[in-house]
């Protein structure tokens, strides 16, 4: 019995290493977009430390008029900031979603090719059953 050699052998790694670049770049869009969650739950925290702490400076008493310009204004920076965040978690989760795209088709392709391949063994197998049995037929003859 030989082996031949899958004609599409070449094409078959092509597109492995297509679907496993495909999945690296699907797997480094879903971490950004974890970190980019992160982030937007880290400055939620500071956000609600920080009116904590503003709602503290309004005891009665003499007023920092210069302390309560400040924290309004870091209120303000942590907003921009999460707004910020939360409009590139917005583009990457459309990046993910593409890129998941990307990785099920070229699983697609290889997943064709395979079948393909075992298509061809299997009729290699049935031809090469179909010769030795036609030659213990012969043999079988004389």
């Amino acid at each position: 019995m030989t082996h031949k050699k899958f004609r599409l052998g070449t094409l078959l790694k092509l597109r492995e290493m297509e679907r496993d670049q495909a999945r690296q770049r699907y797997l480094q869009a879903v971490r950004a977009q974890e970190i980019l969650q992160q982030q937007i739950q880290q400055l939620d925290q500071q956000r609600a430390f920080h009116a904590e702490a503003a709602r503290h400076s309004h005891a009665p008493g003499p007023v920092d008029v210069d302390r309560l310009l400040e924290q309004d204004r870091y209120g303000m920076v942590l907003e921009q900031q999460r707004r910020h965040a939360q409009g590139q978690l917005e583009q990457i989760s459309t990046v993910v979603s593409s890129r998941q795209q990307e990785w099920a088709a070229a699983q697609q392709r290889v997943k064709m090719l395979e079948k393909l391949r075992e298509r061809k063994e299997a009729e290699r197998r049935r031809q090469e059953s179909r010769q030795e049995q036609k030659r213990l037929d012969e043999m079988a003859g004389r």
